[in-house]
């Protein structure tokens, strides 16, 4: 079995969704065809910023094209941009910070070691 396929197995074995065990941004991952540690071991400061930025500028561009652009360019789009992207930046982190409380998941590289796998092995293209 190869490792990246053990170690999603094993993951969704102790409880951990879909969405846990795949990297973020996602979409990143997959059009580069690197490899990233799952979500769950990420920092949850790590992934609010991501998420903060990432859902700011998607949500305000997208509201913008879709909505604002017949009013024109008002402050309160801008906040409410900033507040979508904050609000879903605590939802991601939160749900990360607690699904790896429950499953007892910190250290990607410690729970790599302890599993008997190594970075490279897991990095590889």
């Amino acid at each position: 079995m190869l490792p990246d396929e053990f170690i999603r197995k094993y993951l969704i074995s102790l409880g951990a969704s879909e969405d846990d065990i795949q990297p973020y941004p996602y979409l990143f991952y997959k059009l580069t065809g690197r490899k990233g540690k799952p979500r769950i071991f990420e920092n949850p400061l790590k992934l609010f910023l991501l998420q903060f930025v990432i859902g700011t500028l998607f949500w305000g561009a997208g509201m913008y094209i879709f909505v604002w652009h017949f009013r024109g360019p008002m402050i309160a789009q801008f906040y409410s941009a900033i507040a979508f992207g904050v609000g879903s930046g605590v939802i991601l982190a939160v749900q990360v910070r607690n699904r790896a409380q429950r499953l007892k998941l910190y250290q990607w590289e410690k729970w790599l070691k302890d599993k008997g796998f190594s970075e490279e092995q897991h990095t590889a293209h």
